[in-house]
């Protein structure tokens, strides 16, 4: 018996023992050896494509030792694939790695190259010597079987190429099970909000929105989609530290309540795509609790007044008469909302620090029960 090590995705493990299991079965009914699967140790490794400078998304593996029967070589003939003639065409059920000739893929004489049979209604088995290919039925496969039946060639065959799945990973019905880190998910969820000017979250998603932990995850998978197509910057990380303290700084002991539920799955460095909504609720809820809420309305309507320490928030570009404008949500230092709209919105970008401006006070008004200040900045 030969021992073969292999590093799986864990979450494939069910159905490589499924797999293996039905392999075993029709192994006893034709009399060949069983293969078992001994389980090793668990590991996370980068599932990044191989240009990514830092790994950001991970998948969970597990190292299997198989324990299977030599590989049958028969007379110096292997088989390569299970031809099913169909009225569509000719389907190649392939039971090995050998690239089958392009020829047999649209062969319409269904005849066997051993005896010069017409099947047309059996399958044909396609072998080959390594330079010649043949076509043969199942009864003339007896002669490049010797003592074993086709059955137990193409069972042991099934077997390895089972084996050569394991080993690139190949899973026809399900991709890898991604993984990332809770601080990279943190920081990207964090840009994301950044770039959509506001969480969306599962209960407020629109039709052609994805959530702000969807968004998040498909930028740091393999293949990034997502909106934020870069690594967040360092800014990013140093302000989801700050909520990664504060969460791990409530002590709750509570089932189901929000912090003991954050907390947990922090224990957890690696968080697959199904716990990503919840640990992005962390930065909302960080929000609602820490930010200053707004105070007043600036100033008096009709007057100037000089303003400092001042952050544009939003950008929000729209079409005006054939002109293009932007109304530009600024924050103060106190959490108070300024409102001004311009054409001249390109010269800000969302994040912008504004030491110090002159504004002209518009208008006061009050939306969604916050009070915003409209304002025009005077050069």
């Amino acid at each position: 018996m030969n021992n073969i090590y292999i590093d799986i995705p864990t979450h494939n493990l069910t159905r490589c023992t499924t797999k293996l299991s039905a392999l075993n079965r029709k192994a006893r009914r034709l009399n060949c050896p069983e293969a078992t699967l001994t389980l090793g140790h668990t590991f996370y490794a980068p599932a990044d494509t191989p240009t990514a400078a830092t790994p950001t998304a991970f998948v969970e593996k597990t190292t299997v030792m198989l324990t299977c029967p030599p590989p049958i070589q028969v007379r110096g003939w292997q088989f390569i694939a299970r031809l099913e003639h169909t009225e569509n065409g000719n389907v190649f059920h392939k039971i090995s790695d050998t690239e089958i000739p392009h020829s047999y893929r649209h062969i319409e004489d269904l005849h066997c190259d051993h005896c010069n049979n017409i099947r047309k209604r059996n399958d044909l088995f396609l072998v080959t010597d390594g330079e010649v290919f043949k076509q043969v039925g199942s009864t003339c496969v007896l002669s490049f079987t010797g003592d074993l039946s086709a059955a137990q060639v193409i069972a042991n065959a099934a077997l390895y190429t089972f084996i050569d799945d394991l080993i690139d990973n190949k899973d026809p019905d399900q991709g890898p099970l991604i993984t990332v880190t809770a601080l990279d998910l943190l920081a990207t969820a964090h840009a994301v909000i950044k770039a959509n000017g506001r969480h969306i979250s599962e209960d407020t998603v629109r039709v052609g929105e994805h959530t702000t932990a969807h968004e998040a995850f498909l930028s740091l998978s393999p293949t990034p989609t997502g909106l934020i197509r870069t690594h967040p910057t360092q800014g990013y990380y140093e302000d989801i530290y700050i909520i990664y303290q504060w969460i791990r700084n409530h002590n709750c002991t509570k089932k189901n309540d929000l912090f003991h539920n954050l907390n947990t799955l922090l224990d957890n460095e690696y968080i697959t795509k199904k716990q990503a909504p919840l640990l992005v609720q962390a930065i909302p809820a960080f929000k609602k609790v820490t930010s200053p809420q707004p105070r007043q309305w600036v100033g008096k309507v009709g007057s100037t007044k000089v303003l400092k320490n001042l952050r544009v928030t939003r950008i929000s570009p729209f079409n005006q008469r054939g002109e293009q404008k932007a109304f530009i949500t600024i924050k103060t230092e106190e959490g108070d909302i300024l409102k001004w709209c311009t054409p001249e919105y390109y010269q800000y970008e969302e994040g912008d620090a504004l030491p110090q401006l002159t504004a002209y006070i518009k208008k006061h008004e009050q939306w969604n029960g916050q009070k915003q200040t409209h304002i025009t900045i005077r050069s």
